[in-house]
């Protein structure tokens, strides 16, 4: 039985999907997907930005995994094997969030976590039953988790050879413009150590993404994995909260278990920001160089994750955040904060008649969605493009580089912060072609 896993490309303005040499980073749901399928499956990935998909081809059934951003795009690839008579299962976010919209362009749905039901699937597409929906009926424990299939990968395709390992899935934080606790739930569930140590020799590499969304978010949980990552001696990055600085000793234990790079989400400088969106009990302004200061002394890069376009944000936000930034060298993650279906910010803004339109494919997170209180949406994009782009800025890149490059911490500082540059260097080049790093 032959089975294609899809990860649909975003699309660009055109309507064509966005094609690119390498993509910046390896995902992690399409290679533990195949890893959950039986071995008697020949499995195939396609990652759509980098691959042509082979629809002349003889599949038994097609998985397509889809975000909201990525699902017209994802119907698209449904639909023309779909009329060649092949079957298709999506799987995802946005059949999750929709599911009767993704039933009527698929054959089958899976919402929720793949691992509850993804061996059902499989076994009622070999015998010709497969179903219109698989839901499934709670969140999975974590355990027993199979070892994605590394050795699919491509590593010629991707700009970053950092391979996804997952130790934790949820948040109890529920911020107004996120939706992964309506997807993972409001509380953390860990995988073992000694799982997570498997899977990382299983990938046989010294650099290491982990996917969650917040690592520390039970301090003493993360000091047991960190404990476990020593013996490994690699190199890593993931988002982390600023509170993992709340306790320095967990933070130099990260730090010695090959911790180099937090996406930290600071999102913005003013607190009324926070309160607003639900934030303010776990981001305080006034911390924020303090608590980062802590991360660099023990060799860990920061990456500030920022948003833009808020009630209270005005031009003069862009100038206060770019000031900020440069000052404390941060590598910028910046955002235009976007209401994506399933948030809380979604309904505050329908209800309110801000949302613009439902065009999907434009929820980049780099483009205006919804009507902003203090700029139009053409000023906001404007604005925001030229922070990009100055942010990444060849001085800015290089006092970035130089800034962190402490011999002292040894071989995974230096290449981390040689990675860093060289991704500073592609972003941008992108954004002079108006290309913004969303694949």
């Amino acid at each position: 039985m032959k089975l294609l896993i899809v990860s649909p490309a975003q699309k660009q303005n055109d309507g064509t999907p966005l094609r690119v040499k390498k993509a910046f980073l390896i995902p992690l749901s399409v290679y533990l997907l195949a890893g959950l399928t039986p071995r008697e499956w020949d499995v195939r990935l396609i990652n759509d930005y980098t691959d042509d998909i082979p629809f002349d081809e003889h599949f038994d059934l097609v998985g397509i995994t889809a975000t909201t951003l990525h699902s017209a795009r994802g119907y698209e690839i449904a639909e023309r094997f779909r009329r060649r008579g092949t079957k298709v299962v999506m799987g995802g976010f946005h059949p999750t969030l929709f599911p009767q919209e993704a039933q009527e362009r698929c054959d089958a749905i899976v919402c929720g976590e793949a691992e509850l039901v993804w061996p059902q699937v499989l076994d009622d597409a070999l015998h010709g039953r497969l179903q219109k929906v698989y839901r499934a009926d709670r969140f999975c424990d974590l355990v027993d988790q199979p070892t994605p299939r590394y050795d699919l990968i491509d590593q010629s395709k991707y700009i970053n050879n950092v391979f996804a390992v997952e130790y934790s899935r949820g948040c109890p934080y529920n911020c107004e413009y996120c939706s992964v606790t309506q997807f993972y739930g409001n509380k953390y569930r860990f995988r073992p150590p000694s799982e997570v140590v498997r899977d990382i020799r299983a990938s046989k590499q010294r650099f290491i993404g982990f996917v969650d969304d917040n690592i520390a978010g039970i301090l003493p949980k993360s000091a047991e994995l960190f404990e476990a990552l020593i013996p490994q001696k690699i190199f890593w990055m993931s988002q982390v909260s600023i509170r993992l600085a709340d306790d320095e000793r967990v933070l130099a234990l990260s730090a010695r278990s090959g911790f180099r790079y937090a996406i930290i989400g600071l999102e913005t400088l003013d607190p009324r920001n926070l309160a607003e969106v639900g934030k303010k009990n776990v981001n305080h302004v006034e911390e924020y160089v303090a608590k980062t200061k802590l991360f660099k002394k023990h060799g860990i890069t920061v990456c500030a994750n920022l948003m833009f376009g808020f009630d209270h944000d005005t031009p003069e936000t862009f100038d206060k955040t770019y000031r900020f930034l440069v000052k404390n060298r941060f590598i910028p993650n910046p955002y235009i904060i976007t209401p994506y279906p399933g948030t809380r910010l979604h309904e505050r803004m329908k209800d309110a008649g801000r949302v613009l339109h439902h065009d999907y494919w434009k929820y980049t997170s780099y483009r205006t969605v919804f009507a902003p209180k203090h700029f139009t949406p053409e000023q906001l994009d404007a604005l925001f493009l030229k922070f990009y782009g100055d942010s990444f800025s060849l001085g800015n890149s290089l006092k970035r580089f130089f800034h962190m490059l402490r011999f002292k911490f040894g071989f995974g500082q230096f290449m981390t912060q040689l990675a860093l540059l060289i991704n500073s260097l592609v972003v941008r080049k992108n954004v002079k072609k108006g290309i913004l790093p969303y694949y």
